[in-house]
This record gives structure tokens, sequence and C-alpha cells, in this order.
């Protein structure tokens, strides 16, 4: 008897455990609907010019990682709304590009344009031009460590407000630049050089956390800043280094002092940005980020 009451007793717990009231059944319905109503995005047509930085805003729910051509997007999701910077490499030769989600829904549609950079020519250390095997190993090696620090920037941002330029100096070289060193070696400017004598302060562009100090072969005394949201800045050339790696910085905080270190042809400031790992027009950027806001 006993053990008849307990075979009915278990039925009776199961079977009230799987039934779910109709009021409840009703609103499953309805927050289900809801959800897929969200998510749906329509994609949108983007022209954008190479290094040069758009800032996104669009409506729907995240779906996991996003891509743009093979760049991972680090993107903000707050209140139903997308937010994330926008580049392009400098170097890209693909005409059109699309962003989408890693589960295939695309978002934007990516029409690319030339931008119309200027060219230089300069004279320096043929050394640091023509390398020797023990420097192109050094160079190597620094490109390796420095493309992890690039792709390891935070998705959350760090910053709150749009960037500023380091400095209001004379820019003695403008981003882009195509250059042709001691009249031999061809390459790109993919930074902005301001005027700045050594010893000169030099502050952080916006708030973040510093993710490298060293010197490097070509940008000598180096700080390189996270901001999250994939946007990292570069500081090169210095003559003193303020910060160590781990260090929150405000905007505009003093972070070394100008030099003249690395590859140059006389003391200034070199300054760099990186978005979603491209190599960018730092003024764009600034002048995007003035319509971020959360």
């Amino acid at each position: 008897m006993i053990k008849f009451i307990h075979f009915f007793t278990l039925l009776f717990i199961f079977s009230c455990s799987s039934v779910v009231p109709i009021h409840q059944k009703e609103a499953l319905k309805t927050k289900t609907v809801e959800k897929k109503t969200l998510e749906v995005i329509e994609p949108v047509e983007i022209t954008i010019a190479k290094a040069q930085v758009k800032l996104i805003k669009m409506k729907g729910l995240p779906s996991g990682q996003l891509y743009c051509g093979d760049k991972l997007i680090r993107y903000e999701s707050y209140s139903g709304e997308l937010t994330f910077f926008l580049s392009v490499n400098y170097f890209e030769t693909r005409k059109k590009l699309k962003c989408e989600f890693k589960n295939g829904e695309t978002i934007a549609l990516l029409t690319i344009v030339d931008f119309p950079y200027a060219s230089e020519r300069l004279n320096v250390d043929k050394k640091r031009v023509f390398l020797s095997k023990k420097n192109l190993a050094r160079v190597i090696k620094e490109k390796k460590e420095l493309d992890l620090i690039y792709s390891a920037s935070s998705r959350r941002p760090y910053f709150s407000g749009p960037f500023s330029l380091p400095l209001n100096s004379y820019i003695t070289s403008k981003f882009g630049n195509k250059r042709v060193f001691n009249k031999k070696k061809h390459t790109a400017h993919l930074g902005t050089d301001f005027r700045a004598a050594v010893g000169k302060k030099i502050p952080s562009t916006n708030k973040g956390v510093v993710v490298y100090t060293g010197n490097l072969f070509y940008t000598g005394n180096t700080i390189i800043i996270d901001h999250g949201l994939g946007v990292l800045s570069i500081y090169a050339h210095l003559s003193k280094i303020n910060v160590q790696v781990g260090d929150q910085v405000g905007k505009m905080e003093n972070i070394g002092l100008a030099g003249a270190t690395g590859r140059v042809s006389g003391p200034h400031l070199h300054w760099g940005l990186r978005v979603n790992g491209n190599r960018v027009d730092g003024h764009s950027l600034v002048k995007e980020s003035q319509l971020y806001g959360r």
C-alpha cells in the first residue's frame, strides 16, 4: 500500500511540474514575438574612404561576433541600439565589403573609395631604411607583439565622450602621406606628426588603459593606450615615458615627454590610431566621435 501511494505521489509531482498554465503560454508567445521583431536589422549602404573612420549607430539586438570583411568589430549594445566605429584598411584593394554577424546576418554593405592622401620625401639614418639581418629580426618580432596588442582591445569602452587631438601644434606630416625615404624606399606615413620640442608634455587623447610601454625600432620610446571599443592610440619618439602598463589614464592626462627616438629626422610627436586593427586618420576619429554619447 505504501509503495502504491508513493508511485502516484511521484506521478502527480511530475505531471504538475510539466503543466504550463494558459496565461503563461500566451506570455511566452508574446515575449518570443517581441524578441524576434527587435533582432531584425535592415542592411544599410555605407560609403567609406580608406583609413577614414565612421561612427555607426543602428537599431537592433546583437547576434554574437560582428565582422566587416575579415576584421572583428567591437560594438556596444545599449537600449536596443548597436554602436561601433567603422574603418577600412589603408591598403585595401577590394571595392565592396559586408558587415555581418557570424550567423550570416548582414547589417551593412560597404562601398570603399580612395582618399586624396599627399606625398613627401624624407632623409633619415640609412640603417633605419635598409635593415640589417639583426634589425630586420627585431622588427619582425616587434610586429608580432604589437599585432597581439592591437587585436586585444576591450569590447567595453573606457571613454564616454569625444576624442581630442593630443597637441594643437603645427602638423609636420599628415596621415596617409606617401613617403620616399632617402630617394629609394617607398612607404606610407600612417600617423600624424606634430611639432614638439624635446621635453614637451604629451597628453592622452582620451580615457583609457595603458597596454604597452617600451622602445621600438621604428617608433622609439612608445606608449599604447587601449580606449576600448576597438580603439587604441599610439604616442611615439618620446624622450621619457611617465606611465606603465595597467595604468588608467584620463583624457588629456600627461603620459610622457616628446623626443627624437627611433626613425626620425628631428624631434616631434608621432600620434597613431588603430580602429579594430586598421591604422586610421586620427582627425577622422576625432570628428566622428563628436557624435558618440551614451
